[in-house]
Formats: C-alpha cells, structure tokens, sequence
C-alpha cells in the first residue's frame, strides 16, 4: 500500500479530476510529491490532578456554584451560591434575572 493510502485521488477528484488510484500513485512516486497524510492531533495531556486536601475547619476552604435556569415563561434566572465545605453550610446565596460582576 502506498504512503499516502487513497489521499491523493481523493484530493484530485475534489478538483474535478478522475485518476484511478494506480496512476495517481506512479505520479507521485515520479515527482516526489509531499502530500501530508492526515494524522489525528496531538493534544497536550491533561496534568495529573491532585486530590484537594479535607476541610479542617470552617471557614477555611469554600466552594461556589453558578447556575441559570428558565421557568415556562422563558426568562432566564440565575443563582450563585457559596458553601463552606467543613459545614456544608450555605455562606451566601444569590439569585435574581440578571447577575452582572459588580
């Protein structure tokens, strides 16, 4: 099998051109064409997560949530909520049609 598999007669028929396989071949063994191969990407790999350290006491480690929903009546409501981790208390709550970073 060739290096570049069915590409390049994929490629030429994109451009209106019929070559059969084999031909398309000898072509680019004869003029040494660079056709790249499609190879998946590389992406960086994910950092090896730590778990965080327990809560010891209250008030030392918090946790936010953010979320919106929309009632029947399609407006959108939004909540932000904070919670001390120790005592799984709610320390502040707050919720309205519009949060803005103020």
């Amino acid at each position: 099998m060739d290096p570049l598999g069915d590409r390049l007669p994929v490629l030429l028929r994109r451009e209106g051109r019929e070559v059969e396989r084999k031909r398309a071949c000898r072509l680019d063994a004869e003029e040494g064409l660079a056709v790249r191969s499609k190879t998946p990407r590389s992406h960086a790999s994910p950092q090896v997560r730590t778990t965080p350290a327990a809560a010891e006491a209250a008030g030392v480690v918090w946790a936010m949530d953010f979320m919106s929903d929309s009632p029947s009546d399609g407006r959108r409501f939004w909540s932000w909520t904070v919670v001390d981790a120790f005592t799984r208390e709610a320390v502040a709550t707050r919720a309205d049609l519009q949060l803005t970073g103020d």
